[in-house]
This record gives C-alpha cells, structure tokens and sequence, in this order.
C-alpha cells in the first residue's frame, strides 16, 4: 500500500498555492535542488517558509489540513497548524490562565468540530491576538 504525500508552495511573487495534485505541477526532490516547476518552466524553489503538508484530517466541511493553516473552533478560538518534531500541532492565540500559549497535539477526531478559515501565506492578520 502506498501513500502519496501531499504538499503545497507558496508563490509569494504570484501570490498563489502550487499542489502537488495540480496537473503538470512537479515538486522536484533531490541533489540538484529543492524546487516546484510548473510546466517544466517555472522553477519555484521550496523552503520551510513556503511550503506546506497535508496532515491527513479535515475540518467539519471536509476541507483538508495543512501545516499553516488558520484554524477556528467551536468556541471561537483561532489556532495554527505546525510541524514539531514528529506530528502536527496546533498553537492556539488565545493565552491561557498562566500567560501561555497553549499547544495541543492533533487527535483524528480533534477537529471534527473546527474550520479552516485562512492560511499565515494569504492571510497572516488572522493570527494577530486583539487584547
């Protein structure tokens, strides 16, 4: 059985995603370079700024996840998805009792009740924390 990863560039020049399942979008991995090329034509290189992973869960509309997104839940909280060490996290902005930013770890049904409602490529204000 084989998994295909999912993965998507930024184009900040452009300012539009290039994915993985796009038709003729190649992400080239290997010694000459990291880079995305479109067509065989544009090269895009791809660093940690600019791209991003599926996790592999959807939000309660059935959107996928990548790391970057903007995700708000039930209550209103709005969160990041990220990659540390060896799983996907979510770092809320909402500061906790301590003065903390909470993180939590994603669970497979973690965010059967949350939405996608941006990305920090199109839209990095969804981050700003109001006091």
């Amino acid at each position: 059985m084989s998994h295909r990863i999912k993965l998507r560039a930024w184009d900040a020049e452009r300012r539009c995603f290039y994915s993985s399942t796009q038709p003729r979008v190649d992400f080239i991995f290997g010694k000459m370079g990291d880079g995305v090329y479109i067509n065989n034509l544009l090269r895009l290189d791809l660093t940690d700024e600019n791209t991003s992973q599926c996790i592999g869960l959807t939000d309660k509309d059935g959107v996928e996840i990548y790391a970057g997104d903007i995700l708000k839940d039930s209550k209103g909280h709005i969160g990041q998805v990220f990659w540390h060490n060896a799983g996907f996290l979510i770092e809320w902005q909402e500061r906790s009792y301590d003065g903390t930013r909470p993180v939590e770890r994603f669970t497979d049904d973690c965010f059967g009740y949350g939405t996608v409602i941006g990305n920090i490529f199109e839209n990095p204000k969804l981050l700003e924390v109001t006091s």
